[in-house]
């Protein structure tokens, strides 16, 4: 399945830029929000993949190098925090923006080793959203051994089989 790559290139014009400087995946079933957020990602730079659920964006972390992953807590197949799970138990050291709402933000609290690396509450904020971003990035989360507290210890008891499943 593959997700869709964002690219304002208009025949004469392109604003994404030739060389983007991170590649990022977005994940949200809200077809207008994910396009929002693309297009802001890409104005300010990025090359930005999206997947409309859980299940899609986890075929394109299998088949993709990311440096940040933006995903909806609240998707109906495989939610943003079942891929969250997935991610810890295959060792991904990608850093994970969670847009959700704030009763679920205040729920990353009672499992820290599956709290995500920022939060964004709804409705998005475009200067909160680029600040978060741009924050992540340049820490590099994803290049250092020692940035993240050590997942294993929170998630080896987790298996697909154990995970919680969404609706059908």
């Amino acid at each position: 399945m593959d997700g869709e790559f964002f690219s304002l290139a208009q025949p004469t014009e392109t604003l994404a830029p030739v060389k983007p400087t991170h590649r990022i995946l977005v994940v949200d079933e809200d077809e207008d929000l994910r396009h929002l957020l693309a297009h802001l990602l890409i104005l300010d730079g990025d090359a930005v993949d999206a997947a409309q659920d859980g299940a899609q964006a986890w075929e394109l972390l299998q088949l993709n190098h990311y440096d940040l992953l933006i995903a909806d807590s609240h998707l109906t197949i495989s939610t943003g925090m079942e891929l969250l799970a997935k991610m810890r138990i295959a060792h991904m050291e990608l850093p994970v923006i969670m847009i959700t709402d704030a009763a679920v933000a205040e729920s990353f609290a009672e499992s820290p080793g599956l709290a995500p690396d920022a939060v964004l509450i709804k409705p998005v904020i475009e200067g909160e959203l680029l600040q978060k971003v741009n924050t992540l990035l340049a820490e590099g989360f994803h290049e250092k051994s020692n940035s993240r507290p050590n997942w294993q210890n929170h998630t080896e008891a987790l298996s697909d089989s154990s995970m919680p499943t969404s609706h059908p």
